[in-house]
């Protein structure tokens, strides 16, 4: 498993996050199901774990969001 150690545009540490990010993932999603195009807009589980971890910067929850394991 390769996982994101540094934001490549700011340079912010990500990899103590990367495990602390999939466990809350889990536990969010495991209660919430997904429904889109909804009269209120609701935060996925992946926004709210982002959100509660503190990644606020648009750079680092690309990298978080859109990594895929190898």
């Amino acid at each position: 498993m390769i996982i994101p150690v540094r934001c490549v545009s700011c340079n912010n540490v990500l990899a103590g996050k990367w495990l602390a990010y999939l466990e809350k993932v889990r536990e969010l999603t495991k209660d919430e199901k997904l429904t889109y195009l909804t009269q209120s807009t609701v935060k996925s589980p992946h926004g709210k774990a982002l959100d509660e971890l503190g990644v606020t910067r648009t750079c680092c929850r690309r990298h978080l969001l859109t990594h895929v394991d190898l």
